[in-house]
Protein backbone atom coordinates (compact mmCIF):
# COMPACT_ATOMS: atom_id res chain seq x y z
CA UNK A 1 0.00 0.00 0.00
CA UNK A 2 2.82 2.61 1.11
CA UNK A 3 4.40 1.53 -2.15
CA UNK A 4 1.28 2.66 -3.96
CA UNK A 5 0.97 5.58 -2.48
CA UNK A 6 4.38 6.51 -3.58
CA UNK A 7 3.92 6.05 -7.28
CA UNK A 8 0.81 7.72 -6.96
CA UNK A 9 2.38 10.71 -5.61
CA UNK A 10 5.33 10.37 -8.36
CA UNK A 11 2.98 10.36 -10.88
CA UNK A 12 1.09 13.35 -9.80
CA UNK A 13 4.43 15.56 -9.19
CA UNK A 14 5.59 14.52 -12.97
CA UNK A 15 2.06 16.01 -14.26
CA UNK A 16 2.40 18.87 -11.90
CA UNK A 17 5.87 19.75 -12.57
CA UNK A 18 5.72 19.28 -16.28
CA UNK A 19 8.09 16.24 -16.66
CA UNK A 20 7.48 13.92 -19.51
CA UNK A 21 6.23 10.41 -18.44
CA UNK A 22 8.82 7.09 -18.76
CA UNK A 23 5.97 6.17 -21.45
CA UNK A 24 6.53 9.16 -23.44
CA UNK A 25 10.56 9.05 -22.75
CA UNK A 26 10.11 5.50 -24.41
CA UNK A 27 8.35 6.45 -27.44
CA UNK A 28 10.93 9.36 -27.96
CA UNK A 29 14.31 7.05 -27.43
CA UNK A 30 12.48 4.76 -30.41
CA UNK A 31 11.68 7.12 -32.92
CA UNK A 32 15.33 8.07 -32.16
CA UNK A 33 16.49 4.33 -32.75
CA UNK A 34 14.05 3.32 -35.73
CA UNK A 35 16.32 6.49 -37.51
CA UNK A 36 19.46 5.66 -36.08
CA UNK A 37 19.44 2.34 -36.36
CA UNK A 38 19.09 1.54 -40.17
CA UNK A 39 21.65 4.62 -40.66
CA UNK A 40 24.09 2.59 -38.67
CA UNK A 41 23.06 -0.60 -40.82
CA UNK A 42 24.01 1.17 -44.23
CA UNK A 43 26.95 2.85 -42.44
CA UNK A 44 28.38 -0.20 -41.72
CA UNK A 45 27.85 -1.62 -45.15
CA UNK A 46 29.61 0.99 -47.09
CA UNK A 47 32.42 0.55 -45.29
CA UNK A 48 32.41 -3.29 -45.86
CA UNK A 49 32.93 -1.90 -49.28
CA UNK A 50 35.74 0.10 -49.07
CA UNK A 51 37.96 -2.50 -47.47
CA UNK A 52 40.43 -2.78 -50.40
CA UNK A 53 42.71 -5.81 -50.87
CA UNK A 54 46.21 -5.52 -50.50
CA UNK A 55 47.70 -3.67 -53.47
CA UNK A 56 48.87 -6.26 -56.17
CA UNK A 57 46.91 -9.38 -54.56
CA UNK A 58 49.84 -9.19 -51.92
CA UNK A 59 50.96 -12.99 -50.34
CA UNK A 60 48.02 -14.76 -48.94
CA UNK A 61 48.34 -16.83 -45.40
CA UNK A 62 48.16 -20.31 -45.47
CA UNK A 63 45.23 -21.90 -43.33
CA UNK A 64 47.33 -23.59 -41.55
CA UNK A 65 49.35 -20.58 -40.37
CA UNK A 66 46.08 -18.91 -40.65
CA UNK A 67 44.80 -21.27 -37.86
CA UNK A 68 48.20 -20.81 -35.56
CA UNK A 69 47.80 -17.13 -35.57
CA UNK A 70 44.38 -17.06 -34.73
CA UNK A 71 45.03 -19.84 -32.03
CA UNK A 72 47.97 -17.62 -30.15
CA UNK A 73 46.76 -14.39 -30.77
CA UNK A 74 48.96 -13.04 -33.10
CA UNK A 75 46.19 -11.24 -35.03
CA UNK A 76 45.35 -8.81 -32.50
CA UNK A 77 48.77 -7.07 -33.86
CA UNK A 78 50.00 -8.40 -36.59
CA UNK A 79 48.51 -8.16 -40.43
CA UNK A 80 49.22 -9.40 -43.38
CA UNK A 81 48.17 -5.81 -45.50
CA UNK A 82 48.34 -3.25 -42.60
CA UNK A 83 49.57 -1.99 -39.71
CA UNK A 84 48.26 -2.65 -36.51
CA UNK A 85 49.78 -2.46 -33.08
CA UNK A 86 53.12 -3.83 -35.00
CA UNK A 87 54.55 -4.10 -37.77
CA UNK A 88 52.85 -5.76 -40.86
CA UNK A 89 53.94 -9.56 -42.18
CA UNK A 90 55.43 -8.68 -45.16
CA UNK A 91 57.89 -6.15 -43.13
CA UNK A 92 58.27 -8.49 -40.99
CA UNK A 93 60.14 -11.32 -43.39
CA UNK A 94 61.36 -8.27 -45.15
CA UNK A 95 63.87 -7.82 -42.09
CA UNK A 96 65.69 -11.18 -43.42
CA UNK A 97 65.56 -12.64 -40.21
CA UNK A 98 66.35 -16.95 -40.08
CA UNK A 99 63.64 -19.11 -38.66
CA UNK A 100 65.50 -19.19 -35.52
CA UNK A 101 66.09 -15.84 -34.85
CA UNK A 102 62.23 -15.07 -35.17
CA UNK A 103 61.33 -17.93 -32.71
CA UNK A 104 64.21 -16.31 -30.63
CA UNK A 105 62.62 -12.82 -30.62
CA UNK A 106 58.80 -13.94 -29.99
CA UNK A 107 60.21 -15.76 -26.98
CA UNK A 108 62.22 -12.77 -26.14
CA UNK A 109 61.38 -9.50 -28.31
CA UNK A 110 64.31 -6.81 -28.88
CA UNK A 111 62.31 -3.35 -28.78
CA UNK A 112 64.70 -2.04 -30.45
CA UNK A 113 64.82 -3.96 -33.78
CA UNK A 114 60.91 -2.30 -34.21
CA UNK A 115 61.55 1.58 -33.16
CA UNK A 116 58.27 3.00 -33.70
CA UNK A 117 56.65 0.42 -32.24
CA UNK A 118 55.09 -0.73 -28.90
CA UNK A 119 57.30 -2.87 -27.55
CA UNK A 120 55.82 -7.00 -27.53
CA UNK A 121 55.44 -8.79 -24.72
CA UNK A 122 57.06 -12.58 -24.52
CA UNK A 123 55.17 -14.88 -26.17
CA UNK A 124 54.68 -18.62 -24.78
CA UNK A 125 54.03 -20.40 -28.19
CA UNK A 126 54.91 -23.84 -28.24
CA UNK A 127 58.13 -24.22 -29.96
CA UNK A 128 56.78 -27.04 -33.05
CA UNK A 129 54.08 -24.03 -33.75
CA UNK A 130 56.57 -21.36 -33.76
CA UNK A 131 59.14 -23.44 -35.63
CA UNK A 132 56.51 -23.56 -38.86
CA UNK A 133 55.20 -19.72 -38.75
CA UNK A 134 58.74 -18.94 -38.40
CA UNK A 135 59.53 -20.90 -41.93
CA UNK A 136 56.63 -19.23 -43.01
CA UNK A 137 57.61 -16.04 -42.62
CA UNK A 138 61.04 -16.79 -44.20
CA UNK A 139 59.53 -18.42 -46.47
CA UNK A 140 57.70 -14.95 -47.64
CA UNK A 141 61.47 -13.30 -48.07
CA UNK A 142 62.08 -15.57 -51.11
Amino acid sequence: MLCKRAVNRAKSFIKIVGYPTFASLLRMNMKKYTILLPMLALMGAASLSFVAPPPGGGPEIPADIQTLLSKHGCQACHAMDRKLVGPKWTDVAAKGYNAKRIMALVAKPEPNNWPGYPPMAAQNVPKGELSKIANWLVSMKK
